[in-house]
């Protein structure tokens, strides 16, 4: 639909992406070319993740419009499936969780946007393993369609039978994910393809959970697809839970439960052994929770006994070893604080607990530094107060960051002086963190990094205005970036956070 160039900026010594679209039209097809481009800049300007890159220029001459983007550093999917070959389940997984993430923002809008044209091709993946969508040529609000939502839009394979007769919605883009991963496990083009085959029969690899996912996303009736990207990444997180196996093991599970429930009513004597053998059957099913690993199956096992911890930090662990979504961490919060009551702060377990949630939110929420420092304080502020918490100083430094951050009063209107002592506590933390060498110490040791640089990034203009900005906040800065630089880990959470700090995507 256009002409696309890579652009230096000699001024800011940065690269562009710039798009290049001719204003002649010849017809009602061009016509549609022009007016679809800019929609795309026009949807682009108001949008807002990071997942979709960003307009920060649109030059219009006479006979041509130039539209000057974010240049998006990577390749795309359908290269590196033509390069590598079918991906694995799992990182299928991951992408299919990532672009539900990015549809399901531009679904929640109002009206909702229905992007119409997800492929491998539009799917960016950069160097750190996240996904960007570009190329909104063809992009709608849904409710605003016009002539241009026609059957020349779209492309063939992808595009679900609804949006050739020019209707569609969120679901749309469901059916287009669920072909999009379909290629990625397969290799099989669905505009060559033809007629629509399983996934399980070209790639017997494919677990019966992914495989029943994606026929679901790819029916021909919308009725009959997940009604939203958040009930389509709520199954992609566990796929073993909807195959049959799993729903027999249940039904046999319940229907155990239910025959020992019957038998109390017989008499107070067999009511003890029956009690007893509810008791053991909740400590089974408690059990095989925990051991799926999953996340879908932690939350059930929280249902089961919410007053203990290990399915919480089960969570911890599973949400530090994968993508994760704001959403995600936002369940996991409010999920630790309605139970606050039932897990008490009294012991190391739950002080550690809150702690880890914190430093999680802290770390891994997309969004302003302020805003992951309101959401976590409450939670460090739960570890601080625990007398017997073996990381109480980091707790007491984490809670007295967010605590800076959120109180009543005007951040730029902290002293000097206020600053100065923060920075005291972090270099305190820092010494702290650099004497130990058990197995959790490399997530201390890169959260606190990251996070003391994520926030003198955000206070820069602050401590500028106050004289700040000198030698001690450049060895502040110094040695949280040489530290993080000299941790040697294979850990995910510790690999992503090195990379942000490396690119710059502190944010």
């Amino acid at each position: 639909m256009s002409v696309v160039y890579l652009a230096n900026d000699s001024r800011l010594n940065r690269n562009w992406a710039v798009k290049e679209v001719k204003k002649s039209g010849n017809g009602i097809k061009d016509d549609i070319v022009i007016n679809s481009i800019l929609a795309e800049a026009n949807l682009i300007k108001s949008l807002d993740h990071p997942g979709i890159p960003r307009i920060v220029d649109i030059i219009d001459h006479e006979d041509m419009i130039y539209i000057v983007m974010d240049f998006i550093e990577g390749e795309s999917l359908d290269k590196t499936l033509k390069e590598k070959g079918p991906a694995t389940e799992d990182q299928v997984i991951d992408w299919g969780l990532q672009a539900s993430d990015i549809l399901s923002y531009l679904h929640s809008h109002t009206p909702p946007i229905v992007y119409r044209d997800m492929k491998p091709a539009n799917l960016m993946l950069k160097p750190n393993g996240r996904l960007c969508i570009i190329d909104f040529g063809i992009a709608v609000e849904y409710g605003e369609m016009n002539k241009a939502d026609t059957s020349v839009l779209g492309t063939k394979g992808y595009a679900p039978p609804e949006q050739y007769r020019g209707r569609t919605d969120q679901r749309s883009d469901i059916y287009a994910l669920g072909m999009t991963m379909h290629q990625l496990l397969t290799g099989a083009d669905p505009g060559k393809s033809g007629e629509y085959i399983p996934v399980r029969e070209l790639n017997g690899s494919v677990s019966e959970g992914m495989g029943a996912i994606i026929d679901r996303c790819t029916k021909a009736d919308p009725d009959e697809r997940y009604q939203s990207c958040d009930e389509l990444m709520e199954v992609l997180k566990d796929p073993s839970r909807i195959t049959r196996r799993w729903r027999r093991r249940i039904i046999r599970k319940i229907a155990a439960f239910a025959a020992s429930a019957a038998m109390s009513l017989i008499s107070l004597s067999l009511g003890v052994v029956c009690n007893a053998r509810a008791v053991g059957i909740y400590d089974s099913e408690y059990s095989y929770r925990l051991s799926t690993g999953q996340a879908e199956g932690l939350y059930e096992a929280i249902d089961i006994y919410p007053e203990r911890t290990e399915a919480y930090m089960g969570l911890v662990d599973y949400y530090s070893d994968h993508f994760v979504v704001n959403r995600d961490l936002n369940l996991l919060a409010n999920t630790v604080l309605n139970n606050a009551d039932k897990i008490g702060d009294s012991s190391q377990e739950a002080a550690g607990l809150y702690y880890d949630v914190g430093r999680m939110l802290l770390t891994q929420w997309s969004g302003s530094f302020k805003t992951r420092a309101s959401m976590s304080a409450a939670f460090f502020q739960k570890a601080a107060g625990s007398k017997c918490f073996e990381k109480g100083e980091l707790a007491q430094c984490y809670a007295g960051l967010c605590s800076f951050m959120t109180e009543q009063s005007r951040v730029s209107e902290h002293s000097p002086e206020e600053y100065r002592s923060l920075f005291r506590k972090m270099e305190q933390c820092m010494d702290t963190v650099e004497k130990r060498t058990d197995r959790e110490s490399n997530y201390d040791k890169v959260s606190l990094y990251y996070v003391i640089n994520l926030f003198l990034d955000s206070q820069s203009i602050n401590m500028a205005a106050l004289d700040l900005e000198g030698e001690e906040i450049e060895s502040l800065r110094r040695r949280a970036i040489s530290g993080i630089e000299g941790i040697s880990s294979t850990l995910p959470y510790v690999l992503r956070l090195q990379e942000k700090m490396r690119k710059g995507e502190l944010l």
